[in-house]
């Protein structure tokens, strides 16, 4: 149906709005767009062998391990894509092991397709979420955002204190 490919065009220029202002960012997935004959958009991105932060987690208590080694370098880098969003007015809103890419030991921060866009110029906020009431709670979301209410960077640090508890304890709080 037209309503449905129309949503999923916004949702793919969303993101790539997003990233497209951060892309330059060592700590920030990158992602491409790239519209076929029939008029729809198929969109590109980063891709690892070594997969998201969750298949690390996951490998991790499959094997027994506790992730020690290299978390402090997770977490830095994953703060470091998070300032470089926030420096720019975007706030990520759905931050999760699953959208922090493991590339080559270095985390990457993808999915932008939930992210929030202050547009300063224009003054008007871009997002694909109308009404966020229908979001359902992954563990990771900030109350404010479940409940529609502003949001601002520490909506981010929220979800990102949820990470590195899992990464510390190896379950969420």
């Amino acid at each position: 149906p037209q309503e449905e490919i129309e949503r999923f065009k916004k949702i793919a220029s969303n993101t790539f709005n997003a990233v497209s202002l951060i892309s330059d960012h060592p700590n920030i997935g990158k992602v491409w767009l790239v519209p076929n004959e029939e008029g729809y958009i198929i969109e590109g991105a980063d891709w690892s062998e070594a997969g998201t932060l969750r298949d690390l987690i996951n490998d991790c208590k499959q094997n027994d391990v506790f992730l020690v080694e290299g978390v402090y370098e997770i977490c830095q880098g994953v703060l470091n894509g998070l300032d470089r969003a926030h420096e720019k007015d975007i706030i990520h809103r759905a931050l999760k092991p699953e959208n922090i890419l493991i590339m080559n030991g270095i985390p990457k921060i993808i999915n932008f397709d939930l992210s929030y866009q202050y547009q300063e110029d224009e003054q008007e906020h871009l997002t694909v979420i109308p009404d966020p009431s229908k979001l359902k709670d992954n563990g990771y979301t900030a109350p404010e955002v479940l409940e529609g209410k502003d949001i601002d960077e520490r909506t981010d640090y929220f979800s990102f204190g949820v990470i590195i508890y899992e990464l510390l304890t190896g379950n969420r709080p």
